[in-house]
């Protein structure tokens, strides 16, 4: 399933994103990757180079995928 962003959101041809980036596409505010990030609560994999975060559009993707339920009790 391929997604786009309502917000215009930029990725790189990497297919690197920036945390606010991710945050419009997957459609959290940008602290709550910052908090996800921190607590490993839902593990989203991001890449670390030095001291910037990036986000893979593949990574996202596919743990958008991996996280689909069909659990009416939520």
């Amino acid at each position: 399933m391929e997604r786009t962003c309502k917000e215009a959101c930029n990725i790189s041809p990497a297919g690197l994103m920036t945390p606010r980036d991710a945050a419009v596409y997957i459609g959290v505010k940008i602290n709550t990757l910052a908090v996800w990030r921190m607590t490993n609560k839902y593990g989203l994999p991001f890449v670390k180079l030095g001291k910037v975060i990036r986000y893979r559009k593949t990574d996202l993707d596919e743990w958008i995928n991996k996280n689909v339920s069909t659990d009416r009790a939520e």
